[in-house]
């Protein structure tokens, strides 16, 4: 397909072109899932402290390269953001697609099947349409700016609890071992003092925020993330209906490092208990 024209980018037309984006991705990592070789797993940046492990495997910039490919074919001159070969791109950039090929790769080369692809696209920092694909279950979240959210193509909604003793709650460590670890252990501590139904800490915060838009979840927090792990999804999430900020209640952007996503019942709730600790 040749280049779009500007006025040719329409949030639909947007939308399914991440759609065919994750596809091609998840095409890619599907058929080599659990084929991994343990000696071509590496550490992003030579890793990012002691004792922490960060992997990358030649999957994740295989299917990283098809996106982005896919995407400059059809849009020449817009700029990207991901995790992989395209890392450090500028994201002040007018025109910007987010990437992550695979979100929970440690989970991936592992051989658990629980991982996600994702695209978003942002026009001056601000999210139109995202595509978010679980290849392992088919399942296919999207959502355009002020069009709602769904999954495989039908409507999906937050649920809504009015307390955090209603809710399930899900989190993540990234990949500190140290003071953020040991917050997010403290909050953990501090949620179950309320009577939460329970914790949950999956892996991949791409898939976390979907199924939280979904009703899967009621809550999900994280005190550290990169931008291609929450912003395609938080579109998603605010289309189904959810309240999403940083843990300090600030608008999620490009350059935020934390996130909360949650039914509105309980988001004032929880922000006061992630900032407690």
């Amino acid at each position: 397909m040749s280049g779009t024209t500007p006025d040719a980018r329409t949030p639909e037309r947007l939308l399914a072109d991440a759609v065919a984006a994750v596809r091609r991705g998840g095409e890619i990592v599907n058929s080599n899932f659990l084929h991994v070789d343990p000696g071509r797993v590496t550490q992003k940046n030579g890793g990012v402290g002691q004792g922490e492990w960060n992997p990358v495997s030649e999957i994740d910039r295989a299917a990283e390269t098809a996106i982005t490919e896919l995407i400059a074919a059809r849009y020449p001159g817009d700029a990207f953001l991901g995790e992989e070969n395209i890392a450090g791109q500028e994201t002040a950039a007018e025109h910007l697609w987010i990437v992550d090929p695979i979100d929970g790769t440690s989970n991936y080369i592992h051989g658990m099947p629980h991982f996600g692809v994702s695209v978003g696209y942002a026009h001056h920092g601000e999210v139109i349409a995202a595509a978010c694909y679980d290849p392992q279950r088919d399942e296919l979240f999207t959502a355009t700016r002020g069009g709602g959210a769904a999954l495989n193509g039908h409507p999906i909604h937050v649920s809504s609890p009015t307390s955090l003793g209603e809710a399930l709650v899900c989190t993540g460590f990234y990949y500190d071992r140290g003071a953020i670890m040991e917050r997010t252990l403290a909050a953990i501590n501090a949620l179950f003092r309320t009577g939460i139904h329970g914790i949950r800490r999956t892996g991949s915060a791409v898939l976390d925020i979907c199924w939280q838009a979904a009703g899967r979840y009621d809550a999900f927090f994280e005190y550290q993330l990169s931008p291609w792990d929450f912003l395609p999804p938080a579109l998603i999430a605010t289309e189904a209906g959810a309240t999403v900020s940083t843990t300090e209640g600030t608008p999620l952007g490009v350059d935020s490092g934390t996130a909360v996503c949650c039914s509105p019942g309980i988001h004032s709730e929880l922000l006061d208990l992630l900032r407690s600790v």
